[in-house]
């Protein structure tokens, strides 16, 4: 059986605070360059914003290695997705 080893971090809750107060100023200049599902394909570049949400819910269960504010910048837009907004 395969381990899995995560690297953990760790961020006081005003940390965590300012990540999710510089987010939505700076959405619309993020990207992430993608290889297709297999990794096989040309790479193609996109604001995440465009992304759809399946492909953004794929990148936070297996990138792990994305940083805190990406990682905040897609939750983001994640959570005004399931709102309807």
């Amino acid at each position: 059986m395969a381990t899995i080893e995560v690297d953990y971090n760790y961020q006081t809750a005003e940390q965590v605070k300012e990540l999710q107060e510089s987010v939505p100023g700076m959405l619309g200049a993020m990207t992430w360059t993608s290889y297709g599902p297999k990794g096989r394909s040309k790479a193609e570049t996109r604001k995440i914003v465009e992304l759809d949400t399946d492909h953004l819910e794929a990148i936070l269960i297996t990138q792990p290695q994305i940083t805190p504010l990406l990682r905040a910048a897609i939750l983001h837009i994640l959570k005004g997705r399931y709102r309807g907004e």
